[in-house]
């Protein structure tokens, strides 16, 4: 029976990270189900789900000290139980619901944690979220800007959380969008909020 694990690795940048995990785990009798990469600021995250047989995940599981070594990241290896990939506990009791997308700019960096918060009130569930600071070229302010893929439970109405939203955009001067998402997995959300 097909096992499946997390893999999870956190390093300095450099070039070809990919390829040399991509390698290892192949050598190891892996296969590389989803992933999820980012750099940044020097550093490197990755979420992998792996997929492979007993073995080779317990084989993994007692090299990981020696690949973090050879390789130059720290790797921790969480096992799922079935090919179902049963969700935690905590996930189990969410209500299916509607994909939205949330888009919002600000000049204080709370924006985030405003924005996540009424999400946590509304029990909706953060999918996907990235978010970036920049300097305005004409005025060189700095321009907080979050973009979130969630799931809206079918108990939380969509109006009720958007009036959220826009009552917050009057609180705090933050411009928070709204709208209907598509269910696509592995799609980039930037590509979707455009």
């Amino acid at each position: 029976m097909k096992k499946h694990a997390i893999l999870s690795v956190l390093g300095t940048d450099r070039v070809g990270i990919a390829h040399d995990l991509a390698a290892m785990l192949g050598h190891q009798g892996l296969d590389i189900e989803t992933s999820r990469m980012t750099a940044l600021q020097g550093r490197f995250a990755v979420l992998m789900a792996i997929s492979g047989e007993q073995s080779s995940v317990t084989n993994l599981r007692q090299n990981l000290s020696a690949l973090s070594a050879d390789l130059g990241f720290d790797l921790r290896l969480d096992p799922l139980e079935t090919v179902a990939r049963k969700k935690p506990a905590r996930m189990a009791s969410r209500q299916t619901g509607r994909e939205m997308l949330i888009e919002s700019f600000s000049t204080a960096p709370s924006g985030l944690n405003a924005i996540t918060e009424i999400l946590k009130q509304r029990c909706v569930n953060v999918e996907e979220l990235e978010s970036d600071v920049s300097a305005v070229p004409c005025c060189g302010e700095v321009t907080f800007y979050m973009k979130a893929r969630v799931e809206v439970p079918d108990s939380c109405s969509v109006d009720l959380l958007d009036e959220d939203l826009r009552q917050l955009k009057e609180r705090c001067d933050i411009d928070v969008v709204i709208k209907p998402g598509a269910k696509a997995p592995g799609r980039r959300i930037l590509e979707e909020v455009r």
